[in-house]
């Protein structure tokens, strides 16, 4: 019971520091396109000039863990070329993503996410992500608490379909998951 009232403090908290950054929305311009990580310290990573995320990848490799002989010799494996949106791409991605690493990409109508696992490190991330997005922007483009995100998690299998104003109010704890998309590499 005690595990219950913590946890309900906690939302109600949150939806108190949703009220105020509603307030603070008004007026500003919208994200309407664009690529993002979330590195596994936490910080946001914007893809320059809304680039793919492989070539994010390819053109920083030690940002991500990796060196070009490395990549290249996965492509190599694959029998695909460098950048290629094949297994390669598929398996450097992968790994990103079970080392801590989130995908962002915004669509037209959400946003869509990529994380290995539904736990709470990655809720904390994308917590923060979403507080980061509406409160300081990115470029001088905001996210708006009625923003939808499609969380994909690949470990599991299963995605949670949520408002930014949700996330903020402590529902990815409770959101039900469903089965995966599995579209969520491309682009």
């Amino acid at each position: 019971m005690g595990n219950e009232i913590t946890k309900a403090q906690e939302i109600i908290r949150k939806a108190e520091e949703w009220a105020k950054r509603k307030e603070a929305m008004q007026g500003k311009k919208y994200i309407s396109s664009g690529a993002f990580w979330v590195r596994p310290d936490g910080d946001v990573r914007v893809v320059p000039d809304g680039a793919f995320h492989i070539n994010d990848v390819i053109q920083n490799p030690e940002l991500f863990g990796y060196t070009r002989p490395q990549i290249e010799a996965l492509y190599n494996e694959y029998g695909e070329r460098l950048g290629q949106e094949g297994d390669a791409r598929d398996s450097l991605m992968t790994n990103l993503l079970k080392d801590g690493w989130v995908r962002i990409r915004v669509r037209r109508n959400h946003y869509s996410i990529q994380v290995w696992n539904f736990d709470p490190n990655t809720y904390t991330k994308l917590e923060n992500l979403v507080s980061t997005l509406i409160e300081d922007g990115i470029k001088g483009e905001f996210a708006s608490e009625n923003d939808e995100i499609k969380v994909n998690a690949l470990k599991s299998g299963k995605m949670k379909t949520l408002t930014f104003g949700e996330v903020l109010k402590g529902f990815l704890y409770e959101s039900e998951e469903k089965n995966l998309d599995y579209n969520f590499f491309t682009g």
